[in-house]
């Protein structure tokens, strides 16, 4: 196993020895307090792991090798308590960079593998869970993982595929090379500024990837503009709180008539469906078939305690998503994105959509 690893692959491993110690899951309403309702876990797995692990009572489980069919009696409560879970909470939460916790390798070793992987960068799935609800029981069900315990998660990450580019038309050709060079801490604002004072105005064109435009379409015919009007109303206005672009688009802007959306409630609905398609469907540089990957997220709060939502209680996880969503600037260099682009007779700008809560 490799003992040092970073917060994100220490909390896969805290969930996953959490969930086999209490062997349920909360589900949670949109400000992430249980509602009462809960999923009872009778496997615990990931895409990656050659062992299932089924409880048998409270303080047993069974491993069982996927290949071989092999079955071992464990008792989970010489391994695992609620001391040592706080203790490992702790060190993830305190940890930084890569590092070591010696306490997860007891665990891993009695347990009788030597690493657990969740998903990778192709997987929406962190966790995979057969579970049992009061209407139904599901198996093999995939959960992404979304953990508190450092800095907040992403929603979408920042890459060449999220790049969008714009139009600029009316701008002297003169002004460019003065704007291009604005470096101040708010040099994507201020050029947006500059543009428009010089008499430029943006016109969305598209997504810089073929794919991501395909993605987008997949969700809404109408959403990779919603987009454009999203990211210029961020960059150009500062303002990062999904739900508060929406509010400023709709009382400043023409968005619903340019875009022949009725009201503000479909314009919601369908940023709503965005947010939900991206964290259980598709990634940004992949062409997407519509369908989910995974069909829930596992919540790590800060104090350690698991929730979860799950497409069951689609609405609560939708509101959770809207409300908490932001965009953030990612690096301009990184991902080559926020300076005047001249091509021949034209001129374009592009800005980069990293989301998160």
């Amino acid at each position: 196993m490799k003992k040092s690893k970073n917060k994100s692959e220490w909390t896969e491993l805290f969930t996953f020895i959490k969930l086999l110690l209490e062997q349920k899951l909360l589900l949670s309403d949109k400000d992430l307090n249980p509602t009462g309702d809960y999923f009872k876990i009778n496997k615990i797995t990931t895409e990656n792991l050659y062992l299932d692990f089924v409880p048998l009572s409270d303080i047993k489980i069974k491993s069982i090798n996927k290949t071989s069919k092999e079955e071992i009696e464990i008792d989970i409560s010489s391994i695992i308590n609620d001391v040592s879970l706080a203790n490992i909470l702790h060190k993830i939460k305190n940890g930084s960079g890569t590092f070591e916790i010696n306490d997860f390798e007891v665990i891993q070793t009695a347990l009788g593998f030597s690493i657990v992987k969740g998903g990778n960068s192709s997987q929406k799935a962190d966790i995979v869970l057969d579970i049992e609800h009061s209407t139904f029981v599901k198996e093999n069900e995939g959960f992404g993982i979304k953990s508190y315990l450092g800095s907040k998660p992403t929603l979408l990450n920042a890459s060449g595929n999220t790049n969008f580019i714009f139009e600029i038309n009316g701008l002297d050709d003169s002004k460019i090379d003065k704007i291009n060079r604005i470096s101040t801490k708010t040099k994507l604002k201020d050029k947006i500024e500059a543009i428009t004072k010089n008499g430029g105005t943006f016109s969305y064109l598209k997504a810089e990837k073929d794919t991501m435009n395909y993605n987008l379409k997949m969700v809404d015919s109408v959403l990779p503009s919603i987009i454009g009007y999203l990211l210029i109303t961020f960059y150009g206005n500062r303002i990062s709180k999904l739900s508060d672009i929406v509010e400023h688009l709709c009382n400043n802007t023409n968005i619903l008539t340019h875009l022949d959306i009725d009201d503000k409630a479909m314009l919601i609905n369908k940023l709503k469906k965005f947010l939900v398609d991206i964290l259980l469907g598709f990634f940004a540089g992949t062409k997407w078939d519509g369908s989910y990957e995974s069909h829930g997220t596992i919540v790590v709060k800060e104090n350690g305690n698991l929730i979860t939502f799950h497409i069951i209680d689609i609405e609560n996880l939708k509101d959770y998503l809207f409300e908490n969503i932001k965009l953030d600037t990612p690096s301009t260099s990184r991902h080559g994105f926020g300076a005047i682009i001249q091509d021949k007779t034209k001129n374009y700008f592009k800005l980069n959509l990293q989301l998160r809560f």
